[in-house]
């Protein structure tokens, strides 16, 4: 083979690669292109209670200040709100063994006993992990925040 049919072969198989490549991903959806740390604390909001309005339950999660959320649920009664403190939150994600749904957990630890605030049943390990991401985006913000603030 002569030199040039050569150069022609390495070039051809280097854009053949290179299309490849390209047309890789890493595995997450285009649709979550935006990063959650540009995000403003009503974007992730807006997500997370997207999550909240799809599952049967009435449920919504809303803003009192920088560091805490307030989720509310209606109940028999009215409407029950409860009051999140972001930095004394915990998010789990397990698998419902009945449904083999994902379960997101948020919960809370008072005087060492803990409690569940908010159980999130989801069909995709994707979502269940979205949802965990934007939370923990807000309590980072908060945390970020405190440590900012002279005391």
């Amino acid at each position: 083979m002569n030199h040039g049919a050569m150069r022609a072969a390495a070039y051809s198989m280097s854009l053949a690669l290179l299309a490849l490549l390209a047309g890789c991903s890493d595995g997450y959806p285009r649709a979550d292109g935006l990063s959650d740390r540009r995000m403003s604390v009503s974007a992730h909001l807006r997500v997370l209670n997207h999550y909240l309005a799809d599952s049967s339950k009435e449920r919504k999660l809303s803003v009192k200040d920088d560091c805490h959320l307030v989720l509310s649920k209606r109940q028999t009664a009215g409407r029950e709100k409860v009051l999140l403190p972001l930095l004394s939150m915990d998010v789990a994600i397990d698998t419902d063994q009945k449904s083999g749904d994902f379960r997101v957990l948020l919960m809370s630890s008072k005087n060492g006993k803990s409690s569940t605030a908010l159980r999130l049943s989801v069909k995709k390990w994707l979502d269940a992990v979205a949802w965990r991401s934007h939370f923990q985006q807000l309590q980072l913000r908060c945390a970020a925040l405190q440590e900012s603030e002279p005391l």
